[in-house]
């Protein structure tokens, strides 16, 4: 077979690894809104308990990380809670401007996980087309 069939073999192999490489980074960055989607979805179940109740102090066990719990007692203010707005920048809310926040953040990150899985399908679509070419030309050099 001609030395342009070999080399239109090597640039779609080539394609092929690249766009798996895409697929699995995609995939990753998926992974990660997923994640953040759900810790959204407990903060806001969180803050939905907190709202429902009508005293501001607390007792019980405080996280202090690496699934490590302390017993503590806490005071809770409903009008000043942190939120993190990126670039380590922080704003004092309110409970329900922070409902409303995070809502919006959840919202936004559902438009993105379509987002992703509408690229992750393009991206699966190209690579068994390129599989299927390379198959065919694997068979014309071989014969």
């Amino acid at each position: 077979m001609s030395v342009s069939s070999r080399r239109q073999l090597l640039t779609k192999i080539s394609e092929l690894n690249n766009l798996q490489d895409k697929l699995e980074a995609q995939q990753a960055n998926l992974e990660d809104i997923v994640r953040r989607l759900s810790n959204i979805g407990s903060t806001l179940v969180a803050l939905d308990e907190l709202a429902k109740r009508k005293k501001s102090k607390f007792e019980g066990f405080i996280a202090l990380g690496s699934d490590v719990f302390i017993r503590g007692k806490i005071e809770v203010d409903k009008e000043k809670i942190l939120q993190e707005i990126g670039a380590g920048v922080s704003l004092s809310l309110n409970l329900e401007k922070t409902q409303t926040r995070l809502e919006k953040r959840r919202e936004d990150l559902r438009d993105k996980i379509n987002q992703k899985q509408g690229q992750l399908s393009e991206i699966v679509k190209r690579i068994q087309k390129l599989r299927s070419e390379i198959r065919n030309l694997r068979q014309q050099i071989q014969y």
